[in-house]
């Protein structure tokens, strides 16, 4: 008889949502945690998006799956929430944890967020109130209403989590990003607050380095080059990030049950250079 599996099991059929898993960083966390035979339910605000993503995500293989090679089309769903509307919210949170969990009667395991919205480059002296309010929303006061709402849809257990994104420009701020290094910094703060108060569920950040998404394509070619060349030499690997590794922090933690309140640096060394 041979032995289980004892690690790369931890996350079957465990029920894993991805708020911003139809793109960039929150796909390839879709996508691992498939692989790792997870059921894995993703959401954006654009529903041509989620639809693409699910149709992607059904190819992908889950070896612990006796017919893996089809195995991915009855584990992922999806449904759109738009997270920028502070009119709506509140509502449209609830609306998607409800779908999640099929009214509540499927509990989830883990929650992820990796929504990100446009980083604006502007110096204190060029922001209003407004303008710094409305940074803020996508990336830290949707994810803190979020956590508000996790506890009655997630498996009270040191086996689950909750993982929100953050960067390393928390401790190494670029020029003209002040505001965003404010954002990223209060994440951090964020995971650690609601690692204190919704125990035993877990709650980290991912202090993400430099990695190319889609949400870079939009920026003209010249200022790409640019950017990507300076941090490839402000790093010690002498690269960039790439989504498939980025992946990785995130399952980490959602597999090990005895992290909680901290940040994973994902940087290529760029913080120590």
């Amino acid at each position: 008889m041979s032995r289980p599996l004892r690690f790369i099991s931890k996350l079957q059929d465990r029920r894993v949502l991805v708020l911003g898993g139809t793109s960039g960083i929150g796909f390839a966390v879709a996508e691992a945690a498939l692989e790792h035979g997870a059921q894995v339910i993703v959401s954006s605000s654009n529903e041509d998006k989620v639809s693409n993503a699910i149709e992607r995500l059904r190819k992908v293989a889950c070896p612990l799956e006796p017919n893996h090679s089809a195995s991915g089309g009855a584990r992922v769903t999806g449904t759109t929430c738009n997270v920028g509307d502070p009119a709506t919210l509140n509502a449209n949170l609830k609306a998607l944890l409800e779908f999640a969990t099929t009214g509540r009667t499927q509990l989830l395991d883990h929650v992820v967020y990796t929504v990100g919205d446009d980083i604006v480059v502007a110096t204190y002296r060029e922001s209003t109130v407004e303008d710094l309010q409305s940074r803020q929303f996508v990336r830290l006061t949707a994810p803190a209403i979020l956590g508000g709402l996790l506890p009655d849809y997630v498996n009270k257990a040191p086996t689950s989590s909750y993982t929100l994104t953050s960067s390393t420009t928390a401790v190494k701020p670029p020029p003209l990003l002040t505001s965003y290094t404010a954002q990223t910094v209060a994440v951090q703060g964020l995971a650690r607050g609601l690692a204190v108060e919704l125990k035993p569920i877990r709650v980290n950040a991912i202090e993400m380095g430099l990695t190319p998404t889609e949400m870079h394509e939009p920026w003209p070619q010249e200022m790409r080059d640019f950017v990507f060349s300076k941090y490839r030499e402000a790093t010690l690997t002498g690269s960039l990030g790439d989504v498939g590794d980025a992946a990785e922090p995130y399952l980490f933690c959602m597999k090990n049950a005895y992290i909680t309140g901290t940040s994973i640096v994902s940087d290529g060394g760029n913080s120590l250079v």
